[in-house]
């Protein structure tokens, strides 16, 4: 998937976070959450498939080497991992409470704004979702019709269309996403006192 998608569902659900806060200023929000969901793909620094369409552009052809995809430290690796998202959010913690934000609902839309991506990512292609709990991709081979497993890589048997052109998947994703651009958007309504 292109960035917009991951964006999209990263401010959709900072906006929750930004009104269970009861936060009237909601960029920040926006713009925490988007990162989160975004940054899975922060293994594109290290694997072999920088970011779609930006493969022949430094810095991102400098950083190619040969770890393969399927492996666990590639595109769509541990970081596309359940495990990973978990991590992500108990990292955070200590953060949180420093800032006085700490709740377990922030910690679980954390969570879920960086396991947004690879559940996104998983409609195009395969990733690492169980890491570093191989047991689980069991569940999904009982929905044969329903998931696909490959080297315990789980990926939907449906697919989104593949649209050879960066400009024009970048489109169709706006199209799907426009639900969740505006109400991430949508405008704070003053409180009746």
């Amino acid at each position: 998937m292109a960035i917009s998608a991951h964006i999209a569902i990263g401010m959709s659900i900072g906006r929750v976070a930004a009104d269970s806060a009861k936060d009237r200023n909601i960029k920040p929000w926006l713009l925490a959450f988007s990162a989160l969901a975004f940054l899975p793909d922060i293994d594109f620094l290290w694997s072999s498939h920088p970011p779609y369409g930006l493969e022949q552009y430094p810095p991102f052809s400098l950083f190619s080497n040969n770890i393969d995809m399927l492996s666990t430290w590639g595109h769509r690796g541990f970081t596309h991992s359940i495990g990973f998202a978990v991590g992500i959010g108990l990292l955070l913690i200590p953060v949180l409470k420093i800032k006085k934000r700490f709740s377990w609902k922030l910690f679980g839309l954390i969570t879920l704004a960086v396991l947004s991506h690879p559940l996104i990512d998983m409609l195009s292609w395969i990733v690492l979702l169980t890491w570093p709990f191989e047991g689980l991709v069991e569940l999904f081979e009982l929905w044969p019709n329903l998931f696909h497993v490959q080297k315990n890589r789980v990926e939907f048997t449906w697919q989104l269309p593949e649209n050879k052109s960066f400009w024009g998947q970048i489109l169709v994703e706006w199209l799907y996403c426009s639900p969740l651009w505006m109400y991430a958007c949508r405008p704070i309504h003053k409180s009746s006192k």
